[in-house]
């Protein structure tokens, strides 16, 4: 991935809550505030070749 863009389900809304340019192994993307959210999404923004992400697990 060249940039991405994580957004939040908050209030019933999605929500831009960060963005960057890289993406990798144990990527800790700090957030400007504290979010409480229903569902987080990674929306692939530009990338080089066609992206395929795997299931992802948070905890």
């Amino acid at each position: 991935m060249e940039k991405f863009a994580v957004e939040a389900r908050i209030g019933g809304t999605w929500q831009r809550i960060a963005e960057g340019a890289t993406i990798g192994h144990r990527r800790i993307r700090p957030l400007a505030a504290p979010a409480t959210a229903t569902a987080v999404r990674v929306k692939v923004l530009e990338s080089r070749a066609t992206p395929h992400p795997g299931p992802r697990h948070c905890t």
